[in-house]
């Protein structure tokens, strides 16, 4: 059995955060190294040493990323994007149609029930408002390096499907479905299939109680 090292250089761990591990497939705590080392007699440090290059190491595997990894969000911080996103992007398709609409503005209400339990007319209302569509792009930035093709075609599938609640797209809804579409690194091919797609599936929705305020 080989004896422990008398000294070694270890990476000052800055803090400890949580992060996406790509090596364990999921979210895990890691220790963050700005590159500040130290020399240390068996256990202890005693002296600062050279800097190295930033890290951070994954408690559960010990595995060391880079520090860009840190920008990738956790599983957690993606799905609070997508349930704002899902509200997003819904209100911003209603809006750049015809607000007014009943049957649209009761698919959307219903759409986003699926994230939000509770969404009324007057929060779509009040989202329609707030929530300007020629910044959609920054609102699907969060999300669009870290979301997988199939979580991608979902987002713009379920615009589609809300704006054919009146039967038809209009010019406006087709420019945000494209620019959603884009700003998550999709092809305008693969968007136009996502909307022939809805479009040949698409049914009348059904009275719901998301008509009521």
């Amino acid at each position: 059995m080989s004896s422990p090292r008398l000294f070694s250089i270890r990476p000052r761990v800055d803090r400890t955060t949580a992060f996406f591990c790509t090596a364990c497939g999921g979210d895990r705590d890691g220790e963050v190294s700005a590159g500040r080392r130290s020399l240390a007699v068996g256990g202890l440090r005693v002296l600062p040493w050279s800097r190295g290059q930033g890290h951070v190491r994954c408690t559960a595997c010990r595995g060391s990323f880079t520090l860009d990894a840190l920008d990738v969000p956790t599983s957690e911080e993606l799905g609070r994007h997508l349930i704002d996103l899902t509200r997003v992007l819904t209100a911003t398709t209603v809006r750049t149609g015809d607000p007014t609409h009943r049957a649209m503005r009761r698919r959307a209400v219903q759409h986003v029930r699926t994230a939000i339990p509770g969404y009324h007319q007057n929060q779509l209302d009040q989202d329609m408002a707030a929530i300007d569509p020629a910044h959609i792009g920054d609102h699907v930035a969060p999300v669009a390096d870290a979301l997988a093709v199939a979580g991608k075609e979902r987002l713009v599938a379920g615009m589609v499907q809300v704006a054919l609640a009146a039967h038809t797209i209009t010019p406006h809804q087709r420019w945000l479905i494209d620019r959603v579409g884009t700003s998550l690194g999709l092809t305008p091919m693969h968007i136009t299939g996502i909307v022939s797609a809805v479009a040949a599936a698409a049914e009348p929705s059904a009275e719901d109680p998301a008509d009521r305020p």
